[in-house]
């Protein structure tokens, strides 16, 4: 097993340039000064006790305004206004301005409807409706800028005391159907005004990873919430809360059984390709889930030593440069790297093109395997040629 481990090492300075990844100092974004963070402490003991109330951040205490906003979506917010309708940036734009991050999609969500936005946008809009919501955006000087209704309440959330009697379209309405309370941010780019609903204000200057509902509930309204709530455990080095943590421990292998393999393949390689793949994977350890999301592992003789291998291997996609490669490409080295134990194991009885097309079926019962499949196989070709023989794994 070490002799495949050395062998992976080798492929990455081989074929990438490998340089190393320095943490950033631990500072607090600026956007915490005193006078917000009083704010926000204050409005968090209402948070805690009804499970929301509305934070207003005025501009005066950021100095925010829409010049933090690119000319083309801020092309779209005007639009709207001056159709007469309101437009806020919104989700994980807000939040990685905020944590001073670099921020590139900006979303916006209006009052206004599907056809409205048809109207209003013309050739310009882009856009379907699916379960009731529309979906889409406007190409505008060849970028493309997200833009959607606000969400309804969903039926599960329904009836639930933490919710105002009067439920309409609005952004607190909007805000309750997203995943993490950081992620339901809005920013007013006119008055520059940060709103906050479910504290989320908070968790990112405690880094804390929390949901907005009951992460149980959560889990099974929106698959994905969980690993998405790892991966950006992993991005930011924040810590779970307790409830999201609890959630994963009770009903994490029955929250993988519901995501969509497509989904699975989407958040997976946005976990392992950015810089925090190590971080990720001991979460993933630590919950017992590597085995639901690469079933090869649970189905090899010797989980101890796939396990070994996998803890010297996932640091290295940390600190490699992969800017010569697609993203593509690099997805396809990291799981081939991942199931090349698997497939070792599988050349002790089988022929090397079967252990392969055998090890990414097994892959492919959780995963989509089709876009890469064909890159992962000629990696793992490859890896078998440089380490012919097969390895120990006891």
């Amino acid at each position: 097993m070490k002799k495949s481990f050395l062998f992976i090492m080798l492929m990455f300075v081989l074929t990438l340039a490998v340089s190393s990844v320095c943490s950033a100092e631990d500072e607090k974004p600026a956007f915490f000064t005193d006078e917000v963070l009083a704010l926000i402490d204050e409005n968090q003991l209402m948070v805690e006790s009804l499970g929301y109330s509305q934070l207003v951040i005025p501009a005066e205490l950021t100095g925010y305004d829409k010049s933090l906003i690119p000319e083309n979506p801020m092309f779209v917010v005007d639009t709207l206004r001056a159709a007469g309708f309101t437009a806020y940036i919104i989700g994980g734009c807000v939040r990685d301005m905020i944590l001073g991050a670099s921020y590139n999609d900006i979303d916006v969500v209006s009052n206004a409807s599907y056809e409205q936005m048809e109207e209003i946008f013309g050739e310009e809009f882009h856009g379907h409706i699916s379960g009731g919501r529309m979906f889409g955006g406007v190409q505008h000087n060849d970028e493309y800028i997200d833009l959607a209704t606000y969400q309804e309440v969903p039926e599960a959330y329904l009836g639930d005391p933490m919710l105002p009697e009067d439920i309409n379209p609005s952004l607190f309405t909007d805000a309750i159907e997203r995943d993490l309370t950081f992620n339901a941010l809005y920013f007013e780019p006119y008055s520059g005004e940060v709103i906050d609903f479910f504290g989320g204000l908070h968790d990112l200057y405690n880094g804390i990873v929390d949901t907005i509902y009951v992460p149980e509930v959560e889990f099974i309204a929106n698959p994905t919430t969980l690993i998405r709530s790892l991966r950006f455990a992993g991005r930011f080095d924040f810590e779970l809360s307790e409830r999201v943590s609890d959630a994963i421990r009770t009903v994490g292998k029955e929250n993988v059984s519901l995501l969509l393999p497509a989904d699975v393949k989407t958040n997976l390689s946005k976990c392992l390709d950015a810089g925090y793949a190590d971080k990720v994977y001991s979460l993933l350890k630590e919950y017992d889930l590597m085995e639901s999301f690469f079933p090869g592992i649970a189905l090899c003789s010797d989980k101890e030593a796939y396990y070994e291998y996998l803890d010297e291997f996932m640091p290295v996609l940390d600190t490699t440069d992969h800017s010569n490669l697609s993203s593509d490409e690099f997805d396809a080295y990291i799981f081939a790297g991942i199931l090349f134990p698997r497939v070792q194991e599988l050349c002790e009885t089988m022929e090397p093109e079967d252990a392969i097309a055998t090890a990414c079926a097994e892959q492919g019962q959780v995963m989509k395997m089709t876009d890469l499949q064909e890159l992962i196989c000629s990696n793992l070709e490859t890896m078998l040629l440089f380490v012919p023989e097969t390895v120990p794994v006891a």
